[in-house]
């Protein structure tokens, strides 16, 4: 089980994923459900249900809309995430003083990292010039046959890299004879 765990698809921002992981080592889930579990009970069922979609959402590939589905009475985006905040908020509060030093409560991320499909769909809305390029480099066009089809200039090329490189794709680079490369020519 515990190999499993290890290999399993992490749906946290990274830095969420390694606080998580501190205050489970360091008994903060414990300390928050039995301060859960003390009176007053008033609101107790609301914090239980807190906590459970704070682990749905991190821990699931669920969305906001999946977890209103499970969770009827909260079908608002804004009313999900002050429920995800609130159960963060006493998850960290219950964490060691070490573990709050290291994972300061604003800087931990509750957004998850969005999906290929999803930046893919923001390149293409934005004129897809990644989107385009990419398309092209599965076909495993070159440089050259990619700048001329899509009529970029080397700059605009050279700038899709970055975010292609996240996608997990690699631009090729421009091929230069060695005359055209400054750097070769005035050593030799």
């Amino acid at each position: 089980m515990q190999r499993e765990r290890e290999c399993s698809i992490v749906y946290a921002h990274p830095e969420t994923h390694k606080f998580l992981k501190a205050a489970i080592k360091d008994r903060a889930v414990e300390r928050t459900l039995h301060e859960f579990r003390s009176p007053p009970r008033g609101e107790n069922k609301k914090r239980f249900r807190d906590l459970n979609i704070l682990g749905i959402y991190l821990e699931t590939p669920a969305t906001y809309r999946e977890i209103a589905d499970i969770y009827p009475r909260l079908n608002n985006k804004k009313v999900l995430r002050q429920s995800i905040d609130r159960a963060l908020s006493s998850l960290w509060s219950n964490a060691s003083d070490e573990t709050r030093s290291t994972f300061p409560l604003s800087e931990i991320k509750i957004a998850k990292p969005r999906s290929l499909k999803s930046r893919e769909r923001t390149s293409k809305s934005l004129g897809g010039e990644s989107f385009r390029v990419s398309q092209l480099l599965s076909e495993r066009l070159t440089y050259e046959e990619i700048k001329k089809k899509l009529k970029l200039t080397d700059k605009e090329l050279t700038g899709t890299r970055r975010t292609l490189k996240k996608w997990g794709q690699e631009v090729p680079y421009k091929f230069r004879a060695p005359s055209e490369n400054k750097g070769i020519a005035e050593n030799t």
